[in-house]
């Protein structure tokens, strides 16, 4: 059994390399991600959006992203809790590849700066987007990309995208994975009618680096008619 719970998460991050860059950056996280997606901080690098049937997560930094580790090793107990005793369900995949990921040792960086790559001459660069989104428990969709970049060569990050539905026992009716490098976007998207659960994630990692710069997750539970959810 999956949890009747909605994530949606979009972040984007700027990587920088001087004192102007990092206010920029400050500024960019509290206004678009706190004022337009509706958004609080609820811990340094880490914001939300809760309500009874939905959490909105966006991660900006490595300490954000390691609380964000947290809430799901959170959710996949709490799933486990609830499905004991109950055969051939399972953990989304794509939830335990971020787990795994966000797992990895985190970079070191400098005081104040936001993000893991070097920016070009305090330039506020490269800026790193990631993408994730669920309805419905049938449509997932994942975008992680490098949007900006002032260096030569630009930045090789990589850039991972993952969707999967599964139905109400836990098989996967679909699943998609599209890795690409720097500003070649990773785009997946999915739309199963007979889904149950629909998780995407998004990361971008930055060069040198074996824990993501950026991430973005989702997951949603399809609710039938009468109000309960798919999963019984």
């Amino acid at each position: 059994m999956k949890l009747p719970i909605a994530f949606l998460g979009i972040a984007t991050v700027l990587a920088c390399a001087s004192t102007s860059a990092q206010n920029s950056a400050s500024q960019f996280s509290d206004n678009t991600l706190a004022q337009e997606q509706g958004l609080t901080q609820v811990s340094n690098g880490l914001y939300a959006r809760t309500s009874p049937t939905s959490v909105h997560y966006i991660a900006v930094n490595p300490a954000g992203m390691s609380t964000l580790l947290q809430k799901l090793l959170e959710l996949k107990a709490s799933q486990a809790k609830a499905t004991a005793g109950k055969s051939n369900v399972t953990t989304p995949s794509v939830l335990d590849q971020l787990i795994d990921q966000l797992s990895r040792p985190q970079p070191q960086i400098q005081v104040g700066q936001t993000g893991d790559c070097t920016g070009a001459g305090g330039t506020g660069e490269p800026q790193l987007s990631a993408l994730a989104t669920s309805g419905g428990g049938t449509i997932a969709n994942a975008n992680a990309v490098l949007t900006s970049d002032t260096s030569n060569p630009v930045t090789a990050t990589t850039n991972v995208a993952s969707a999967e539905i599964d139905n109400s026992l836990g098989n996967t009716v679909a699943t998609q994975t599209i890795t690409t490098a720097a500003a070649t976007p990773a785009n997946v998207s999915l739309n199963t009618a007979n889904g149950c659960t629909a998780v995407a994630s998004a990361t971008v990692t930055c060069p040198g680096h074996t824990s993501p710069s950026i991430a973005a997750f989702a997951n949603s539970v399809k609710k039938l008619a009468h109000g309960a959810t798919c999963i019984l």
